[in-house]
């Protein structure tokens, strides 16, 4: 997906864009950006490339719709460009995770959190789906939750 605003850090090696869709509101394309490079980092990626999109649900219901037939907003979707999972990955285009913000506000309200902190948990979801983690039976689940657990104590 191409990006209105590229946000390059000169503290890590990995290239991050960030674009909103539809939506002013919610987390600046610069925090998710610092984030999603903190992410990377703690999982090894070296000089990867990820594509963000923070969008409203309308946005990421049509996306859903076309790629899931699922005509319903979700909270977040990955689209990775590679099969199976990448340990460590270096020089790659891992792909683009697209966020709902309006969806993430709404569950940080369900759930008493911050919008910040939720937004961050649905990033760190899609970055592992992008290496290849699924949730697709009960021992990948749990290896993903440990996993995304552990990532997310660094914030």
């Amino acid at each position: 997906m191409q990006s209105k605003t590229r946000n390059v850090s000169n503290d890590s090696d990995n290239l991050v864009d960030v674009a909103r869709r539809g939506i002013r509101r919610g987390p600046s394309p610069s925090t998710i950006k610092r984030r999603a490079c903190i992410v990377l980092e703690f999982l090894k990626c070296h000089r990867c490339e990820l594509s963000i999109v923070l969008c409203n649900d309308n946005f990421i219901q049509q996306l859903n719709n076309e790629y899931r037939h699922k005509d319903t907003a979700t909270d977040v979707l990955s689209f990775p460009l590679h099969e199976g999972t990448l340990n460590a990955p270096t020089d790659i285009m891992l792909g683009d995770i697209v966020i709902s913000i309006e969806t993430a506000e709404r569950q940080a309200a369900e759930l008493g959190g911050d919008a910040l902190d939720e937004t961050t948990s649905l990033l760190v979801h899609g970055i592992l789906h992008l290496l290849g983690y699924t949730h697709n039976d009960t021992i990948n689940e749990k290896k993903m939750n440990a996993l995304a657990l552990r990532v997310l104590q660094l914030f």
